[in-house]
């Protein structure tokens, strides 16, 4: 047709809509503490940019990189599924698995000094929380890196304990038909 600038067909236009207005959401998902972390800091302490403490800086960084390392694998799974979809051969599938390992064991270690940080952030924050007076210039800057640092550490534990329970949940079952299958034996 004339009409259309597009060189696709018309039905994939709400797919592409649909999935650049989910990943600009997930993407403020992902942002959205840090950004609010950053303008409290900066907030809270003006003036006294001085007192942003390494661990500060090293903690939004790491989760930043942890994000991008994310995004990278993202987009890589989808160029490799696309390129299966469209091909019936397997185009580099030995280094596309390389690259995931890769890409897996990065965001791991990132995982680990994020938690790190994390654990050490919601320790000071809450110390010093502890000593200073509501009053204080710092006192804002402090709760909301305690806030930051519990969700940060929420978001770990959760999946762990998930994890867990599962295995616990699994375990139960497993002894529960062993024995059911034991009781048959006796009866």
């Amino acid at each position: 047709m004339f009409f259309m600038m597009d060189s696709q067909p018309e039905f994939t236009q709400p797919i592409r809509t649909r999935a650049i207005c989910f990943l600009l959401i997930s993407s403020l998902i992902y942002i959205a503490p840090i950004v609010c972390l950053i303008l409290a800091g900066i907030h809270s302490y003006d003036d006294y940019i001085s007192d942003w403490k390494f661990w500060n800086f090293a903690t939004i960084s790491c989760f930043i990189i942890y994000f991008l390392a994310h995004c990278i694998q993202i987009f890589g799974q989808a160029k490799h599924d696309k390129n299966l979809e469209e091909k019936s051969e397997f185009p580099d599938e030995e280094r596309f698995q390389k690259n995931q390992k890769r890409l897996n064991n990065v965001k791991l270690i990132l995982k680990t000094v994020y938690f790190i940080l994390s654990l050490y952030g919601f320790y000071i924050s809450y110390n010093v929380l502890d000593v200073l007076e509501t009053g204080d210039y710092r006192y804002e800057f402090y709760w909301a890196f305690f806030l930051y640092c519990t969700f940060s550490l929420l978001i770990f534990i959760l999946p762990v304990v998930v994890f867990l329970f599962g295995r616990i949940l699994d375990l139960k079952r497993s002894l529960h038909e062993k024995t059911v299958e034991n009781l048959k034996c006796l009866i």
